[in-house]
């Protein structure tokens, strides 16, 4: 359900973290399982300004699903933007059929907003898709 195309080569990798350094839009996060320091994820929040919000997201590798990391990633990344930025206002959105991110925005605290849809970058595929957002004071 990720709008990208998943890397499969190092360089391409290289090539993509170099874009994020330079165009500073969004900050990306790699997640570590502290218990066998393997990299099992990543993510991202920035600030949008269309919806005057902080967008995030994350993907978690599928065998470390289902034990809370995606949540726990994603409240880190929201106190990061608070801690560091003043973001107040955040928003996140999940494919209809993947409902269990859905759940992880709720834990988060975000509430259900609208229905819509999201593509992949490459215009591929389009999802039917919930968004959600929060304020907090």
């Amino acid at each position: 359900y990720m709008p990208y195309q998943t890397y499969t080569s190092t360089d391409d990798v290289r090539k993509w973290l170099m874009t994020q350094q330079s165009e500073n839009k969004t900050n990306n996060f790699g997640f570590v399982y502290k218990e066998n320091n393997l990299l099992i994820g990543s993510g991202d929040i920035g600030y949008n300004a269309e919806k005057d919000s902080w967008d995030f997201g994350y993907n978690i590798r599928y065998d470390y699903w289902n034990i809370g990391l995606a949540t726990e990633a994603s409240k880190c990344m929201m106190k990061f933007a608070y801690d560091n930025f003043g973001a107040r206002d955040f928003s996140a959105n999940h494919a209809v059929d993947n409902p269990s991110s859905g759940r992880v925005m709720e834990k988060c605290g975000l509430i259900f907003h609208h229905f819509g849809e999201y593509s992949k970058f490459d215009g591929s595929e389009t999802f039917k898709a919930k968004f959600y957002n929060i304020h907090l004071d």
